[in-house]
């Protein structure tokens, strides 16, 4: 309805204790934000996605029951703007957080992300694909997997298909980021490959305008990188490159 929502989020670092419950709409037209109820428990690196006219916020780091700590979430929990209420749905069988996602067909796919808790030294990646159908708040079968298992890039939706770009990797050897951009096809359960963005970065943003996708800004190491923007040789970019996705082509 016009209207853009922000759920939860890191305050400290990437860690659930770390994390707030807050939720804010925001009104373009009127360019003013909006504080609504917040969700049930604090959360960050949660999906987000909308079917029907509520808000789904699925998966991330959530603060342990204690507040000293967090652990990775399968959460699942729907917004309702209209009564400004939360409502706890089936969570999600693969517990993770800086997942990628997107809605094809009225049912919400989740897609790779990571299984790791925190700022600690090992971000285990995984490549595992699954849909959640709102409709009967039910979980299918895993989908097929993505080709590169990564966490924390963009994605953004086109003509049926979930494009998934740039992410990162983070273990006792090694902090870097990708160059991958793939789309997945829900209807024929397929992967496509697509030609990699210029720059490897994680923490982009990616959105379409028409049949164009632009993928924008991020980080072009790992996140335990440290941030260098301004610099000569800065690990933040404001990289803005499009790729034409044919019409009609599914």
């Amino acid at each position: 309805n016009g209207k853009l929502y922000i759920f939860g989020g890191c305050l400290r670092a990437i860690t659930g204790e770390g994390a707030t419950a807050n939720v804010w709409e925001y009104d373009p037209v009127a360019d003013s934000y909006k504080m609504l109820a917040p969700m049930p428990v604090k959360r960050c690196s949660a999906q987000a996605e909308e079917v029907g006219g509520k808000i789904y916020v699925i998966g991330g780091l959530e603060t342990f029951e204690n507040g000293l700590g967090n652990r990775v979430s399968g959460r699942n929990e729907m917004y309702d703007p209209a009564t400004n209420t939360w409502t706890s749905r089936s969570p999600m069988p693969t517990s993770r957080n800086h997942a990628y996602s997107g809605v094809v067909n009225g049912k919400i796919y989740i897609i790779g992300g990571r299984i790791a808790a925190g700022n600690i030294g090992l971000v285990t990646n995984i490549d595992v694909v699954e849909e959640y159908d709102p409709a009967t708040n039910l979980w299918g079968v895993v989908k097929q997997r993505m080709p590169t298992p990564r966490s924390g890039g963009g994605a953004a939706t086109y003509n049926g298909k979930i494009y998934v770009s740039g992410g990162e990797v983070t273990n006792r050897q090694l902090s870097a980021a990708f160059k991958a951009l793939e789309a997945y096809d829900p209807v024929n359960d397929t992967w496509e490959i697509l030609p990699s963005m210029p720059s490897a970065r994680h923490g982009d943003a990616a959105g379409f305008i028409g049949n164009k996708l632009y993928l924008v800004s991020g980080k072009q190491e790992g996140g335990g990188a440290p941030d260098m923007a301004g610099t000569d040789h800065p690990y933040a970019t404001a990289s803005n490159d499009v790729l034409e996705i044919p019409t009609g082509t599914r």
